[in-house]
């Protein structure tokens, strides 16, 4: 299929600033359609139905962006549902792991120990200048480019070589 690779966004919604420059940065990429942000922006309600489109969004992203800050890692929803959901995914190599240490905190400790973080500087975002700052969101942005261009590519191989699977199959019936 030609449908963008689906990046999940994962955050606190006190790190909202830091959202909306990362969507700013994610924005051409969206538009030329090589992913497909999914961002919960308040427009579900908590419950069932917020378990269910939050594990779909899991389960069937190709990428998962985290902002990673004290109030990421004060959320219990996010560290006993969507964080081992997305990390399980992670380790089993399903999905490309972004994070974003927004502020100094735990988490962030522990997940630079297994995983390699998007500020290589390991400095927090925080802690850096504007530019700095701008830097490293182009840079993950470029990285989430080819990323989703290599998912496409892979993706629209393995249809072209079912669908000569299928014409040989076809062809050997006759």
């Amino acid at each position: 299929s030609d449908a963008p690779d689906l990046v999940f966004n994962s955050y606190s919604r006190k790190d909202q600033k830091w959202l909306d420059l990362l969507l700013a940065h994610l924005a051409p990429l969206e538009r030329e359609g090589t992913i497909r942000l999914w961002v919960d922006k308040g427009k579900i309600e908590f419950g069932d139905r917020y378990n269910d489109e939050i594990a779909t969004a899991i389960d069937t992203c190709g990428a998962a962006i985290l902002l990673i800050s004290p109030h990421f890692q004060n959320s219990s929803f996010i560290q006993e549902k969507a964080l081992p959901r997305l990390l399980r995914r992670a380790d089993a190599k399903e999905i490309k792991l972004y994070w974003l240490q927004v502020s100094d905190c735990h988490l962030a400790k522990k997940l630079a120990k297994t995983y390699h973080s998007t500020n290589d500087s390991q400095q927090a975002l925080d802690a850096m200048s504007e530019a700095q700052v701008n830097k490293v969101l182009a840079n993950l942005t470029q990285d989430l480019e080819k990323h989703a261009l290599q998912v496409k590519a892979t993706r629209h191989a393995a249809v072209h070589a079912e669908k000569e699977r299928k014409a040989r199959e076809a062809a050997e019936e006759k």
